[in-house]
């Protein structure tokens, strides 16, 4: 919990946990002359809402975006290895623009996945499941992710739980459609000779023709089958204290000496790889912090 006093943060409480039963065995209490939240855009959201931070305008937790992507095999006759090498060597941006007005916001990177992994997204059960695992040799995958308009909500659970609440809204299904009919095409280019879309129930590609049936419409909850790697833009920074969570510096509007230095910061999705973003806001924020110490 963040620890206030009189407007300003002060310090962090919470409970020391035995790693091996996950019961708590004590308390501890740490003050501080600044706080500073790094626990993604669902931690750091949630710790802020769970800590009773002052928040006027119900922004905190609001907002949430995702990058949320589906994945595309293509099955092809000779042995691909996609182990080997680098995962995400490449992408494509035909799809992608940015913007209030943008019309195409798919992103599609290449990929792959351990036995395990893979093992979770391809379709089918028993006998069915282990002959598409046989060909995992054979296998290459392309992602499909979204820089989505849809936003969620990030609220605190029962002890270390966080609650996530998103829903993709119909422009947003319309890009995934766009997004898998445009991985299919280039895997069945390349040569595959049938590709897996992850719909519900899963479907087979194998002609370029049979991709137009795979429209925003046919799509909903579950439907793909989704994955998502870049929570961002719960605590947003912002210059205006009515419809942003912390000043461009990373502190809070509204309690002073409590940061945020991580992928909450964004005010939107980005819809590109947050990481190096990420470094320069902990760098913006370090000098912020730095800033204010006397000489």
């Amino acid at each position: 919990k963040i620890l206030i006093h009189r407007g300003e943060a002060v310090g962090v409480s919470g409970v020391c946990v035995d790693p091996g039963t996950g019961t708590a065995i004590g308390e501890f209490k740490v003050q501080a002359k600044h706080v500073v939240l790094a626990g993604s855009a669902t931690g750091s959201a949630a710790l802020v809402k769970k800590s009773d931070v002052p928040d006027p305008y119900r922004l905190a937790g609001t907002n949430l975006h995702l990058h949320p992507g589906a994945i595309v095999a293509g099955v092809f006759a000779e042995p691909v290895e996609a182990w080997l090498g680098i995962p995400q060597a490449i992408e494509c941006t035909q799809f992608l623009e940015f913007g209030p007005t943008a019309k195409n916001r798919a992103w599609i990177v290449s990929g792959f996945a351990h036995p395990g992994a893979a093992a979770g997204f391809m379709p089918g059960f028993g006998a069915e499941h282990a002959k598409l695992m046989r060909d995992y040799r054979n296998t290459a995958v392309l992602i499909t992710m979204l820089h989505d308009r849809t936003s969620g909500v990030v609220s605190p659970g029962k002890g270390e739980q966080i609650h996530i609440s998103y829903k993709l809204d119909r422009s947003d299904y319309d890009q995934l459609a766009l997004g898998m009919r445009e991985s299919a095409r280039i895997l069945l280019a390349a040569g595959a000779q049938r590709v897996f879309v992850p719909t519900r129930p899963a479907r087979w590609v194998t002609r370029a023709a049979d991709l137009d049936a795979i429209t925003g419409s046919v799509l909903g909850p579950l439907n793909p089958s989704l994955t998502a790697v870049h929570p961002m833009s719960t605590l947003w920074m912002g210059d205006n204290r009515r419809t942003s969570v912390v000043n461009p510096q990373g502190m809070h509007h509204h309690t002073k000496n409590l940061w945020v230095a991580d992928g909450s910061l964004f005010p939107t999705s980005i819809g590109g790889p947050p990481q190096i973003p990420i470094y320069t806001f902990a760098r913006r924020v370090a000098r912020a912090i730095a800033a204010q110490r006397p000489a």
